[in-house]
C-alpha cells in the first residue's frame, strides 16, 4: 500500500514537471543547436534614410511607365491599368482635371493610385487611399487625406489636410495652417509649415515654420571671457561637470564645454563654442550662438533669435523660439525629441524628428507656454 502510495506521487511529480518543461523544450533546443543566433540583415539606408519610401515609390513608378510605355515628356491620354498585384490606377492625361468615378464623388474615397506627368489639382474634402504622384506641381484639397504624396516640383497642402505615411516634394513642400504631418515630410531643398501643423519627422536642407523667416541679428556686443567657478570639477581637457545648477550670465565667451546635473542656463547674447548638457533643464538665452551639441535628460528651451549649430537632443521636449536658426545649408544638424514645439519664424536645416508629437504655434503662444513650463 505504501510502495502504491509512493509510485503514484512520483508519477504525478513527474507528470506535472513534463506540463511545466513542454512549452520551454523549443528554447532547450535553441540553445543547445543554435540554428538562429545570426542577426536579422536590415539594410542600414532603409533605416536612416528618412527619403527612402520616396525613392523606392519613385522606382516602381518608372517600372510602370515602363510597362504602359508611358513618356513623361510625351504623356498618353488618361486611362486606367493595374499595378501592385490587384491594385488599379488611374493616370490623368496632361493638362487634364481628374474624373473620378460616381461612386467615389458620393464616397468621396478614392481606392487607386492617381497618377499624372503635369500639374494636378485635387477637389477637397478626399481620402486617397493609394499614393498620389504628379509630374509637375500637386496641389491638394483642402480637409483632404492622402496615404502618400510625390511630386517632382512642389506640394502644395491646403488647410486640415492629413498626409498618413510620407510625402516628398522635389522643390518645395508647403502645408497649410492645422495640416497633420502623420509620417515622413522630405524635400530636396524646402518644407514650410504653418501655425498648427502637427509633425513627425521632417528632413530638408530648409525647414521653415511660418510664411516667412527673418534670420536673427547679432548686434556687436561686448562679450566678457567666462570665469569658471571653483564649483567646476574638470572630467577632460576643456570639459566642466557642476553637480548642481549653474547660470552663465549675459554676453559671455564660453570655449568650455559644461554639463550640470541640475539645470544649466545661459545668459543671452553669450557665445558657446563647446557642447551642453543637462540633466534637468537646458535654457538657451536670447540672441545666444552655440556651436556645439544641446542634450538634455529633461527639457531644452532656447529663446528668440539664437543660432545653434550642432545637434539637439532631449529626452522629454523641445521649445524653439522664433528667430532662431539651427542648423545651415552646408552644415545640417539634427533635432530630435520626444516632444518638439516650434514657434512660426523658425529655420531648421537637416532633419526634425518629434518621436511622439511635434507642432508649431504661433510665436507669442509658444514662447509664453514655453516660459511657463520652464518655470514650473
Amino acid at each position: 500500500m505504501v510502495d502504491d502510495v509512493v509510485l503514484w506521487t512520483v508519477l504525478l511529480i513527474g507528470l506535472t514537471l513534463g506540463f511545466f518543461t513542454l512549452p520551454l523544450l523549443p528554447a532547450f533546443v535553441e540553445w543547445y543547436r543554435k540554428t538562429d543566433a545570426e542577426p536579422l540583415q536590415v539594410v542600414r539606408e532603409r533605416d536612416t534614410n528618412v527619403r527612402q519610401f520616396a525613392q523606392s515609390f519613385r522606382n516602381q513608378l518608372l517600372t510602370l511607365f515602363a510597362k504602359y510605355g508611358i513618356n513623361p515628356l510625351q504623356p498618353l491620354d488618361s486611362f486606367q491599368g493595374f499595378w501592385r498585384q490587384d491594385d488599379t490606377f488611374y493616370f490623368i492625361g496632361p493638362n487634364r482635371a481628374p474624373r473620378f468615378s460616381a461612386e467615389e464623388q458620393a464616397s468621396r474615397r478614392v481606392r487607386q493610385l492617381v497618377v499624372s506627368c503635369s500639374d494636378l489639382r485635387l477637389p477637397d474634402d478626399m481620402v486617397f487611399e493609394q499614393e498620389v504622384y504628379a509630374g509637375g506641381a500637386l496641389y491638394c484639397g483642402q480637409a483632404s487625406t492622402f496615404r502618400a504624396i510625390y511630386s517632382d516640383r512642389r506640394i502644395e497642402i491646403a488647410e486640415d489636410c492629413a498626409v498618413a505615411r510620407w510625402g516628398h516634394g522635389t522643390e518645395l513642400v508647403r502645408a497649410a495652417s492645422r495640416c497633420r504631418l502623420l509620417g515622413r515630410l522630405t524635400s530636396d531643398r524646402r518644407v514650410i509649415i504653418g501655425a498648427g501643423v502637427q509633425f513627425e519627422r521632417m528632413h530638408a536642407p530648409v525647414i521653415v515654420t511660418g510664411v516667412e523667416f527673418q534670420p536673427p541679428s547679432f548686434l556687436p556686443i561686448r562679450r566678457e571671457p567666462w570665469k569658471p567657478p571653483a564649483a567646476g570639477i574638470t572630467l577632460d581637457t576643456g570639459t566642466l561637470l557642476f553637480t548642481d545648477s549653474i547660470t552663465i550670465p549675459a554676453a559671455q565667451i564660453v570655449r568650455d564645454q559644461l554639463v550640470s546635473k541640475g539645470t544649466l542656463t545661459i545668459g543671452e547674447n553669450s557665445k558657446m563654442y563647446g557642447s551642453l548638457k543637462a540633466y534637468r533643464l537646458l535654457r538657451i538665452g536670447r540672441r545666444s550662438i552655440v556651436r556645439g551639441a544641446l542634450v538634455c535628460h529633461g527639457k531644452i528651451h532656447i529663446e528668440e533669435g539664437c543660432a545653434i549649430a550642432g545637434p539637439i537632443i532631449a529626452e522629454d521636449s523641445v521649445y524653439i523660439s522664433s528667430g532662431c536658426m539651427i542648423g545651415t545649408r552646408t552644415l545640417q544638424t539634427t533635432v530630435t525629441a520626444p516632444r518638439i514645439i516650434l514657434s512660426t519664424g523658425v529655420c531648421l536645416s537637416g532633419t526634425v524628428w518629434a518621436t511622439r508629437e511635434g507642432g508649431v504655434q504661433l510665436a507669442g503662444i509658444a514662447s509664453d507656454y514655453s516660459r511657463s513650463v520652464a518655470g514650473g
